[in-house]
């Protein structure tokens, strides 16, 4: 390709600048509940013009893939275009109308744990067993639990409540399972201390998934005895129509 062939293709038409442009503001603000009607209606547009995007998207990489010395790279002018190439890659041409956040428990099924103690069992977490109002793994340090949703969701976010107690929850890691059973690494994330936040406290996902691992590295302290303790679990999913 000449020169200035490439220069010229590395100009996205307005349209489709425009339309990426949309993209980029619903990845930065999807977690804000208050312009979801706006991201929506952002997603319904994107969403009629994805067959041309893809077409972009894949002369763009057949070309970078047979010319090493003269790949295809858009600008600072295009605000940041690139950057959203690939969520809408990940979107996968997004899922069309997403509605109807809430939060779910009882839909939730734990399919594998590590060892909790006698009676104070991870269902306890989700409000299925009533026999203790919290749960507690046998041993403070690296557990696990994995739940499975009845179907794919958007996660949006996961909220976890504990004790008074120094046993509670600190540090644990999150992993996304998808429909294949393929793992994603989230991120660690630390539960404040129940004196800093007495109710639920939330972390965001936002990714979609069939279910998540739950990695409990570790509690606040000894005192409440050997164990990490979790009152509540939720997760704040979406359903959505392909």
């Amino acid at each position: 390709m000449k020169e200035e062939n490439l220069k010229e293709s590395n100009k996205l038409p307005d349209k489709i600048k425009k339309i990426l442009e949309k993209g980029k503001k619903i990845d930065k603000e999807w977690n804000n509940d208050k312009n979801l009607n706006s991201i929506i209606n952002d997603c319904i547009i994107i969403e009629n013009n994805i067959n041309e995007i893809k077409k972009i998207i894949e002369s763009i990489e057949k070309y970078n893939s047979n010319n090493n010395d003269l790949k295809i790279k858009f600008t600072p002018d295009d605000n940041g275009v690139n950057d959203f190439l690939q969520v809408i890659k990940k979107f996968g041409g997004l899922k069309k109308n997403f509605k109807n956040f809430h939060w779910i428990n009882n839909e939730v099924n734990i399919v594998s744990y590590s060892k909790f103690y006698h009676d104070f069992h991870p269902d306890i977490m989700l409000g299925k067993n009533t026999t203790y109002s919290y749960s507690l793994t046998d041993g403070n340090k690296n557990h696990f639990v994995e739940f499975s949703f009845i179907k794919q969701y958007y996660l949006k976010s996961i909220r976890i409540k504990v004790t008074k107690d120094e046993c509670s929850l600190k540090t644990f890691k999150i992993e996304l399972i998808d429909e294949k059973g393929e793992k994603k690494n989230i991120g660690t994330f630390i539960r404040k201390k129940f004196s800093e936040i007495s109710d639920f406290q939330e972390f965001d996902i936002n990714e979609e998934c069939k279910g998540i691992k739950l990695y409990l590295i570790d509690n606040w302290g000894k005192q409440g005895g050997n164990y990490i303790l979790i009152k509540n679990i939720d997760f704040n999913v979406c359903d959505y129509e392909v």
